[in-house]
C-alpha cells in the first residue's frame, strides 16, 4: 500500500506533497529535519491522504498534485483576495478528488473490498 500524503507547515504558508509505505513514520521524518527538502520549515502536520494499491497510480497521483501544492498553495490560501494563479491549489484539490474517485472507482479490488467489509 502506497499513499500519497500533503503536508502543511505551523504557519500555512509551506506545503509538501510526499508518497510514503508510512504516513506516521514519514511526517517524524520530516518534523525531525530528516528530510532536507521540509527541514526549515518545521513543524508539519498531515493536510490529508490518500491509499492507493496500485503503486503506479500513488505515483502518478504524487506527480499530477505536486506542482500546484508545493509551489502555489500559500498564495491562494492566505490571501483570499489574491487573484488565483493559472494552476491554483483549489483547482488541484478539486482535480485531486475527481482524480481520486477515478481511481477508486477503476480499482475493483477497492470495491471489493470495502463490499467484503460491509458484508462482515
Amino acid at each position: 500500500m502506497k499513499f500519497v500524503y500533503i503536508l502543511e507547515n505551523h504557519d500555512s504558508e509551506h506545503f509538501y506533497v510526499g508518497i510514503t509505505d508510512d504516513v506516521p513514520a514519514r511526517l517524524a521524518k520530516h518534523n525531525a529535519g530528516e528530510v532536507t527538502h521540509t527541514s526549515k520549515y518545521r513543524p508539519w502536520r498531515l493536510k490529508t491522504y490518500v491509499a492507493f494499491s496500485d503503486e503506479k497510480q500513488a505515483f502518478e497521483f504524487e506527480k499530477y498534485l505536486k506542482p500546484g501544492i508545493c509551489e502555489e498553495a500559500a498564495l491562494t490560501l492566505n490571501n483570499p483576495t489574491a487573484t488565483p494563479p493559472p494552476y491554483s491549489p483549489t483547482a488541484a484539490f478539486s482535480r485531486s478528488r475527481r482524480a481520486t474517485s477515478s481511481f477508486f472507482i477503476a480499482d475493483s479490488s477497492v470495491t471489493e473490498h470495502a463490499e467484503a467489509a460491509r458484508i462482515a
